[in-house]
């Protein structure tokens, strides 16, 4: 499987190469960018909701069980956490559809492998 993180960077070489090996239609970079960077933004906003998370725990500890904020606090980590668990779903989509995005796509051939089937094959050696 082709390194996401070579496709972001160097995405002309990687789609020179790949289209040796596969037809233009068959190939699409951008989505595979796309569906990359929207995986990034979700990983960055689970990471704020966790850490936000951890903060009501924190204050939980310090609050006097049994009383009226304590409540509160309780049912807003309630909400909190349910955003937590919404996100890590959408990102655990994400994830599948970026695998399955790269997965399709074949290695990338050397620069002197010339482009298509066997048929294109140059005899070095009879």
């Amino acid at each position: 499987m082709i390194d996401i993180n070579r496709i972001v960077k160097d995405t002309q070489k990687v789609k020179e190469g790949l289209l040796k090996r596969i037809s233009e239609e068959d190939l699409d970079l951008d989505k595979i960018i796309e569906v990359y960077k929207e995986r990034r933004n979700l990983q960055t906003e689970y990471d704020q909701q966790r850490s936000e998370q951890n903060k009501y725990n924190e204050k939980m500890a310090q609050i006097e069980k049994n009383s009226e904020e304590f409540k509160n606090l309780i049912s807003e980590l309630k909400e909190k956490s349910n955003q937590v668990k919404d996100i890590e779903n959408k990102l655990r989509e994400k994830d599948s559809e970026l695998i399955h995005l790269l997965e399709v796509l074949p290695n990338i051939p050397e620069d002197d492998v010339v482009a298509g089937g066997k048929e294109n094959n140059k005899s070095i050696k009879t």
